[in-house]
């Protein structure tokens, strides 16, 4: 059994919470094991881009060549493993033009080598729908998340690499027929950060997307970095476009490092903005 994992169900169905989404600080035992305590549990869980970690750690990332193949490959296995346990959503992570080390992950990035952009883009939409050709065969349907551009890894006078992060990348793809079905998970914290960054509307990037958006990530911030915080009534005026997301299906609380009385408070938060929340 996952110990870490079976404390996370107790707490959760504690306190009334129906599902899970596991990401890559959630420790395991091998994916053979982690399968086996997933479809033993009574409660649902949503698989997140990087978990279960690999034993030799790698940036997932298929926006750049040099990760790409090795990307697929670990995608593919996560496409498998929810199509085993019966998961029907999988969320990762748009790409990036660029190809940071692990160390530099949340860290300043913006003196990397940036591929051309019309050659990640191309790269990214390519392999998006080799993927989702893939997670048909598995009933599973793949959510893309938007990246995050930070103050300290805004690249000048270029477009950024962190694709699917400003309404530039929704303008252009807005007649790419992958994209318009292309199903979607909001990160809320990160569309607060880049569109303070990019100076963009963030009612006008989530209008664009509205209708194909299936899950959020929901957490607060200062503007300037990704930080984790609570969430506020104040998010919930910001973010006030969420409550007509017709097809929202989850809204995941990604909240670093607060209580048990904390989460219970946050749960209380968004079920008052939010009648559908798992």
């Amino acid at each position: 059994m996952c110990d870490e994992i079976d404390e996370m169900v107790s707490v959760a169905e504690k306190i009334g919470i129906e599902t899970i989404e596991l990401s890559a600080n959630v420790k395991h035992n091998g994916r053979a094991r982690l399968i086996e305590t997933l479809r033993n549990s009574d409660m649902n869980f949503l698989i997140h881009h990087y978990f279960p970690a690999p034993n030799t750690p790698f940036v997932c990332n298929i926006g750049h060549p040099a990760t790409v193949e090795k990307s697929c490959e670990f995608i593919k296995q996560n496409i498998r493993m929810c199509g085993t346990i019966g998961i029907p959503y999988y969320s990762l992570h748009a790409g990036l033009g660029i190809n940071p080390e692990i160390a530099l992950l949340g860290d300043n990035q913006s003196h990397l080598i940036q591929i051309p952009y019309d050659q990640a883009l191309t790269l990214f939409v390519d392999t998006a729908i080799k993927l989702e050709k893939y997670a048909d065969k598995y009933k599973v349907r793949l959510l893309w998340e938007n990246n995050v551009v930070a103050s300290t890894n805004r690249f000048e006078a270029v477009r950024t690499p962190y694709l699917f992060s400003d309404i530039e990348f929704l303008k252009e793809m807005e007649n790419d027929s992958w994209w318009k079905n292309a199903l979607i998970l909001l990160d809320i914290g990160h569309l607060k950060v880049s569109s303070n960054t990019l100076s963009f509307s963030i009612d006008e990037f989530m209008e664009r997307i509205s209708e194909r958006v299936i899950q959020i990530h929901a957490s607060d911030n200062d503007g300037m970095a990704d930080s984790n915080q609570p969430l506020t009534n104040e998010t919930f005026t910001l973010f006030n476009k969420l409550k007509a997301f017709e097809n929202l299906k989850f809204l995941v609380l990604e909240v670093s490092r607060i209580s048990l009385t904390s989460i219970q408070e946050q749960l209380s938060l968004i079920r008052n903005n939010f009648a559908i929340v798992k």
